[in-house]
């Protein structure tokens, strides 16, 4: 599902350049709200029993769908300048996201390692 989204963003950059807008990497306001939904939709995937493939996956397509979703209408931003599919914001969805996973299984070890289970006898 996920390769999918991506050679469909790989064939419209290529078939349609104008679609793909002129962006960096500076950390804005923008930027840190991916980064921070990203990390967000992930633990709430994560922790609702989904496996971490499957929150991987729908936190990715998530900001996937969102970002092509500009392409059609974004009412925050009427200048057409900015009306496209930013690479550099999906870039920061995948940095949200393998961060949450890299803190998710820190946070595994440590509770294995620390956090053993007392034995209560009667």
């Amino acid at each position: 599902m996920l390769r999918k989204s991506l050679k469909i963003i790989l064939f419209l950059s290529i078939g349609f350049g104008q679609i793909i807008v002129k962006d960096n990497f500076t950390p804005t306001l923008d930027k840190n709200a991916h980064f921070t939904t990203s990390f967000g939709l992930y633990y709430t995937f994560r922790h609702y029993e989904f496996t971490e493939t499957s929150s991987i996956n729908y936190s990715a397509l998530t900001g996937i769908i969102y970002e092509v979703s500009q392409i059609i209408y974004n009412p925050l931003e009427p200048d057409d300048e900015f009306s496209g599919i930013s690479l550099h914001d999906i870039t920061y969805n995948f940095i949200g996201i393998t961060t949450a996973y890299l803190l998710d299984k820190l946070i595994q070890r440590i509770k294995k390692k620390h956090l053993k289970p007392k034995i209560v006898t009667d």
